[in-house]
């Protein structure tokens, strides 16, 4: 079996100059996932960078992760990215997980994307998440 045939994508910020910017991502259902990477991708920043997962029972109501968060990518951060590795495995986590971004007010602000990677599925995925998956 294939990896894309073993993992889920999901955009959860497409790519983007963001400035002055707080928002939360949509909910992404992870039942019958073990594990969730949610991927942080900068580009060129001038300002504080900051990524948390949140958990929920109900996609409605939704809690912060203890440590799965990342904090002040700055200035000196360009061309980076970062993992948040959220453990999947029942009774670990509530079913459903959304990213907070969150950029700081600067001159220009931060290209920023954030790419949630479902893995381990219990069965396998009836769709990607892609746009387009090509094999060879």
């Amino acid at each position: 079996m294939r990896l894309i045939e073993m993992v889920k994508a999901a955009m959860l910020y497409v790519p983007l100059l963001r400035d002055n910017f707080s928002t939360e991502s949509a909910g992404v259902d992870c039942n019958d996932f073990d594990g969730a990477m949610f991927v942080l991708q900068v580009g060129t920043i001038d300002i504080a960078v900051n990524l948390k997962i949140q958990e929920s029972d109900d996609d409605s109501t939704y809690v912060d992760i203890t440590g799965a968060a990342i904090t002040a990518l700055g200035a000196d951060d360009d061309n980076k990215f970062c993992v948040i590795d959220v453990n999947m495995t029942p009774g670990s986590r509530k079913r459903y997980l959304r990213a907070v971004l969150t950029v700081g007010d600067g001159t220009a602000g931060a290209d920023t994307a954030v790419l949630a990677l479902l893995y381990k599925a219990g069965a396998k995925p009836t769709t990607s998440g892609a746009v387009e998956v090509v094999k060879v």
